[in-house]
C-alpha cells in the first residue's frame, strides 16, 4: 500500500518510460491533497513509447483526491518519435477514481494529453476539472480505449488536439458517461469531434451541456461512428465544425453533432445555436438510426461560410431519416436558402411536433405535426434544470401541445 498524503509535492522527476512523478504496478495507492507538477516520462535515447507523465498505474488501483496534476509530460522528447500517452495520468488495466481533483496543463505527444485509460480499465472521475492539456495527436482532455470511463460534476475545458476528440477520444467497444459535466471551449483543430469523439463504443450524456467546442472537420460537440449513443437532457450550445486552418480539408458537417452508422436517441435536450460550414448546422447523419423526442433544435446554422455549399440548419441526413417525436424545429438558417430547418432525405416525424419554414421532405408518421408556426421560443437562459435552455413565450402553440 502506497500513501502519498496532505501537501506532498511530487516534482521535476523523469523517467525514461513509465511514469515520471510516480508508478504503481499491481498495488493499491491513495494520493490526498497532494501535487504532481511536471514530472516527464520521455522514453530516454530508446524510441520507445512513454506513458504516464505524472502518474503510471498498471492492473492496480489507485485512488487521488484534492490534489492536482499539473504541467507533467509524456513524449519520446529525444528521438521525436511521438510515441507518448497519458500526459498527466495513465491507467493500463487498474482502477484509477478521481475526486476533487485538477488534471490540467500536461502534454502528450502521441495522444491523451490529460488522461489515456486502456486495456479494460475503469475510471471514475467525479468533480474537479480536465483543463487545458494538449496533445499533437487525439484526446487532448482524455483517451478511453477499451475501457469504461464514467464523469460526474466535472468540467472538461480548454483542451486541445490536433487530431479527433478534443477533450475526449473513446475507441474499441468503450464505455463513456458523462453526467451533470460542463464540456467547453476544446478543440480537434485538425479532426473531428470538437468536444467528443468516440467510436465503436456507448456514449451515455445526462444533464450536461456541451458549449463553445470546436472541430476543423465535422462534429462540434460530439463524433460519433457505429456504437449507441444515448443523450437525455442535455444542451449543445456554441459549438462548430468549421475549418479555420489555411489549406485543411472543407468536410465540416455537424456543428453539434455528427452521426455515421451506429445508433443515436437524444431526449429532452437543446440543440442551439451551433453551426457547420457545410451540412447540419445541428446534427448530421450519415448512416446513423436518429431519433429525437421531446427536443428543440433551434438557430442553428449551415453553409455557414456562405460558398452555398451546405444544406440543413437544423437537421441534414442524406441516407436515412432521422424520426422525431414532439418536437421543435425552429429558427434554423442556411444561408444559401435552400433548406432551413431540415436537409437531406428529410425526417419522419410522429407526435406533435412543431416546424417552422418547412424547407425539406417530412413523412408524417401521425397527424399532429404543426408545420409553418412560429413557437414563440424565448432566448437560451437559465430556466431551472441542470441545463440551459428555450421556454416557451405567452401565446405559443407548443404550450400543453402534447397530449
Amino acid at each position: 500500500l502506497m500513501v502519498i498524503d496532505q501537501g506532498s509535492m511530487i516534482w521535476n522527476n523523469e523517467a525514461d518510460l513509465q511514469g515520471g512523478g510516480m508508478v504503481n504496478f499491481d498495488s493499491t495507492a491513495t494520493i490526498e491533497g497532494s501535487t504532481f507538477l511536471e514530472n516527464r516520462a520521455t522514453g530516454g535515447s530508446s524510441g520507445e513509447a512513454s506513458v504516464g507523465g505524472g502518474v503510471y498505474n498498471r492492473v492496480g488501483e489507485v485512488y487521488i483526491s484534492s490534489s492536482t496534476i499539473d504541467s507533467n509530460v509524456a513524449a519520446t522528447l529525444e528521438t521525436m518519435d511521438q510515441l507518448g500517452r497519458g500526459g498527466g495520468i495513465a491507467n493500463s488495466g487498474g482502477v484509477v477514481e478521481i475526486t476533487g481533483t485538477d488534471i490540467r496543463s500536461n502534454f502528450a505527444d502521441n495522444g491523451c494529453g490529460g488522461i489515456l485509460n486502456e486495456d479494460g480499465s475503469t475510471l471514475t472521475v467525479e468533480g474537479g476539472a480536465l483543463a487545458q492539456n494538449e496533445t499533437e495527436a487525439g484526446g487532448g482532455g482524455l483517451c478511453n480505449l477499451v475501457s469504461s470511463t464514467t464523469m460526474t460534476d466535472t468540467t472538461v475545458t480548454l483542451n486541445t488536439a490536433e487530431g479527433s476528440g478534443g477533450a475526449i477520444q473513446g475507441f474499441d467497444n468503450s464505455i463513456i458517461s458523462l453526467t451533470r459535466c460542463m464540456i467547453s471551449g476544446n478543440k480537434a483543430l485538425d479532426g473531428n469531434g470538437g468536444g467528443i469523439y468516440q467510436a465503436l463504443g456507448e456514449l451515455r450524456i445526462a444533464e450536461s451541456t456541451l458549449l463553445t467546442n470546436y472541430a476543423g472537420h465535422s462534429g462540434g460537440g460530439t463524433y460519433t461512428v457505429h456504437g449507441t449513443t444515448n443523450i437525455t437532457g442535455t444542451t449543445f450550445y456554441g459549438n462548430a465544425a468549421a475549418d479555420i486552418l489555411m489549406g485543411g480539408m472543407s468536410l465540416n458537417h455537424g456543428g453539434a453533432m455528427f452521426l455515421l452508422f451506429g445508433e443515436t436517441h437524444v431526449v429532452n435536450s437543446t440543440i442551439s445555436g451551433n453551426r457547420a460550414s457545410e451540412d447540419g448546422g445541428g446534427i448530421y447523419g450519415d448512416g446513423a438510426l436518429v431519433s429525437l423526442s421531446f427536443t428543440t433544435v433551434a438557430n442553428n446554422v449551415a453553409d455557414d461560410d456562405g460558398d452555398g455549399n451546405g444544406d440543413g440548419g437544423g437537421l441534414f441526413d442524406g441516407v436515412a431519416n432521422p424520426r422525431i417525436v414532439n418536437a421543435i424545429l425552429a429558427g434554423n438558417v442556411d444561408k444559401g436558402g435552400e433548406a432551413n430547418n431540415c436537409g437531406g432525405l428529410g425526417v419522419i416525424a410522429y407526435g406533435d411536433n412543431i416546424i417552422k419554414d418547412r424547407g425539406c421532405t417530412i413523412d408524417p408518421g401521425s397527424t399532429g405535426t404543426l408545420y409553418n408556426a412560429d413557437p414563440l421560443l424565448g432566448p437560451l437562459a437559465d430556466n431551472g434544470g441542470e441545463t440551459d435552455t428555450h421556454a416557451l413565450s405567452a401565446g405559443s402553440p407548443a404550450i400543453d401541445r402534447v397530449t
